[in-house]
This record gives structure tokens, C-alpha cells and sequence, in this order.
């Protein structure tokens, strides 16, 4: 039940943006929400859940997966271009 919450306040949260692209950054290691290969988690959000979002109207993009905080902080101090 926690992993639904977490994914429906995710979503709520992307669809009142005013952003054109809305972002979050997802800190997790919860294989319910990344896509694993080969026994390894990516850094990708878990295909059945960014069909969900599409279904929405909302971008594949505005969700970035990390699993680690050295990660997320890595992901913020990077400029972007």
C-alpha cells in the first residue's frame, strides 16, 4: 500500500505543475518503480509505470530515477545544458 501512495502522490504531484515539462527527482531503490536488467537496477522508471503516465498526458521525462543520495547529489550539482 505505501508503494501505491508514493506513486499516486508522485503523479498528483506531476499533474498540478505548472511546469511544461514537470520534473521530480525519485530517490529509491524499490524495485516496484525502476527497471532491473539482467540483475541490476537502472536508472529508469519501470515501463508499466511510464505507460501510466503517458496515459495521463504526462511525460516520460518528468520523472529521473535515483537510487542512491551520492547519486541524487551528483544529479543536482551537474549543470544541465
Amino acid at each position: 500500500m505505501r508503494d501505491t501512495l508514493i506513486w499516486l502522490t508522485l503523479k498528483e504531484q506531476l499533474k498540478r505543475s505548472d511546469d511544461t515539462v514537470p520534473q521530480i527527482l525519485f530517490a529509491t531503490e524499490d524495485t516496484v518503480f525502476i527497471v532491473k536488467e539482467e540483475n541490476r537496477l537502472q536508472n529508469r522508471l519501470h515501463e508499466s509505470l511510464v505507460y501510466e503516465l503517458e496515459k495521463e498526458g504526462v511525460s516520460r521525462d518528468s520523472v529521473t530515477i535515483r537510487r542512491k543520495l551520492e547519486d541524487v547529489i551528483e544529479f543536482i550539482s551537474t549543470p544541465r545544458a
